[in-house]
């Protein structure tokens, strides 16, 4: 029954066996300990090895530079050096591979839904708990000796990514500060964190450290990965962005340390549109979808009342609209909520 659910971490069973025993699945971290009433296990115990003999190919020229700061993490994943697309293309020659698995975005990669291998019988498999665990202990096992150590659990940070030096304000948070006072409040030390002026090893080091990481979604919550286990992370979405993005940040978290828990924002914040003879969309008061649905309006209907299907019917203009949203305002009460929901803070 644990190898049928992917997010089963472990079981125990107790009984003669038949219709006299009973099992029970967990869904979280596990640990084991003897006991004459039941037989136990993890599917952390019963993960096969990562293979370690393959090829992995960057489309970027040069891998070893570009890729440096990622290669103790790379090292874990395969043996040999890293390969260039541009450099085989170069060679003039053609490369054979018994197997080739490429990696597509849009939730297709490691951590693949159900919903994306129905549609493409071609990708990636949906990734188990037990798979994440692994890799965690393996990546662990590599930076562990260069990182500094965790700290207590004792010791509760909230941590918030802040995008600085992009030249942007697009997926940033307004009322950061504010956010941050709740986090005080709740007796939690306030982290702003800036993985851009990072080596890998800080990066690693400074997640230990967190108890609940927040995010608008973006590639710096693959950071996530390295929280300890019970942390908790908090994924904010602009509108219309949930239903495109995040499930693999979704995954990283809930199979890697714990709790995982989405916000979705209801207004569109852009400083770009505003309500016809009224106010701008910029943040802290944004556009509600009523607002905007009028006559004269450029936004089709459809992109402010259905997003889900939007997506399927025009997904580069849905693109430029949900993620060129600017900074979200995230009301306070709400995330008094989702803190509470974590259960640590």
């Amino acid at each position: 029954a644990c190898q049928a659910d992917a997010n089963c971490t472990g079981w125990t069973f107790a009984g003669s066996g038949g219709a006299q025993g009973k099992c029970w699945l967990a869904h979280g971290h596990v640990g084991l300990e003897p006991d004459s009433c039941c037989e136990a296990g993890t599917m952390e115990e019963e993960s096969s090895p990562i293979n370690r003999d393959v090829l992995l190919i960057a489309d970027v020229a040069l891998p070893h530079i570009d890729l440096a700061k990622f290669y103790p993490i790379l090292s874990v994943l395969s043996i040999h050096p890293w390969l260039s697309s541009s450099q085989m293309r170069a060679s003039g020659q053609t490369v054979c591979f018994k197997s080739l698995h490429v990696g597509l975005s849009d939730g297709m990669n490691l951590f693949a839904t159900e919903q994306t291998v129905r549609a493409n019988p071609s990708s990636s498999p949906v990734a188990k708990a037990s798979d994440v665990r692994m890799m965690r202990r393996q990546i662990f096992a590599t930076l562990r000796p260069l990182s500094e150590p965790p700290v207590s659990q004792t010791d509760k940070v909230l941590a918030i990514i802040h995008r600085a030096g992009k030249g942007t304000s697009r997926r940033g948070i307004y009322n950061l500060e504010e956010l941050l006072e709740i986090g005080a409040g709740r007796g939690a030390r306030g982290e702003l964190l800036v993985f851009e002026d990072m080596t890998l090893n800080q990066q690693v080091a400074a997640m230990q450290r967190v108890t609940v990481l927040v995010g608008v979604t973006g590639t710096g919550l693959w950071n996530a990965l390295w929280m300890r286990d019970g942390a908790a992370g908090i994924q904010l979405f602009p509108f219309g962005v949930v239903f495109k993005g995040g499930v693999e940040f979704q995954s990283a978290i809930r199979h890697g340390p714990g709790t995982y828990i989405a916000w979705s924002a209801d207004r569109i914040f852009d400083s770009s549109k505003r309500v016809p003879g009224g106010p701008s969309c910029a943040a802290p008061r944004g556009c509600t979808v009523d607002e905007l649905l009028h006559a004269l309006s450029p936004i089709p209907a459809q992109a402010l009342l259905a997003p889900d299907q939007f997506w399927e019917q025009d997904w580069g203009w849905a693109w430029m609209f949900y993620y060129g949203q600017d900074l979200i305002h995230v009301d306070p009460a709400q995330f008094h909520s989702l803190l509470d929901a974590t259960g640590v803070l």
